[in-house]
């Protein structure tokens, strides 16, 4: 109905994966598993989707961080287009010039918006970002250290997985 706010419910916490049994080729999963196994080349495009991930996180994040600094910028602009505006219209003979700051404070003001309204969308990407590194953390951790702690690992992969923040 019109004027009517839906709340929605916040989504529920991703719960870990538990691996019941690993062999040389597959993982067996728990209970709340989609799937009875996974390959442990899937692990692999898991892991590798993660680290990308993060790298994208990392890049959102300087994307903020320099959208922001744009947005200070571009309001000090129109701090300093509004003050020459006030100095031309008290001036003798600043009716001149008093269009054309118009038009330019208008331009600044409109920039100064649309650099705020990018640096919000960075920020909420970035949010995004973070949220869903954390959900695929909290939900493949434990397929992670399996396989790390798994005797079928060969030299090879367990480097592949030690090369992970939180392996030891």
């Amino acid at each position: 109905t019109k004027g009517t706010a839906v709340t929605q419910a916040p989504p529920a916490a991703p719960k870990p994966v538990h691996v019941k049994n690993i062999d040389a080729t597959h993982l067996h999963l728990g209970d709340n598993a989609t799937r009875d196994t996974v390959s442990r080349g899937e692990i692999r495009t898991l892991r590798d989707y993660q680290r990308r991930m993060d790298g994208k996180k990392d890049r959102l994040t300087l994307i903020a961080e320099y959208t922001r600094s744009r947005e200070q910028q571009a309001q000090e602009r129109v701090k300093q287009v509004t003050h020459r505006l006030e100095q031309a219209r008290a001036a003798k003979g600043g009716e001149k010039l008093v269009a054309t700051l118009t038009r330019l404070h208008e331009s600044a003001t409109v920039l100064a918006e649309r650099a705020g309204q990018l640096h919000k969308r960075a920020v909420r990407a970035c949010e995004a970002s973070t949220t869903l590194i954390g959900n695929v953390k909290a939900r493949y951790e434990e397929i992670y250290q399996a396989v790390i702690d798994s005797p079928e690992t060969e030299p090879a992969e367990m480097s592949y997985y030690t090369e992970m923040d939180h392996a030891v």
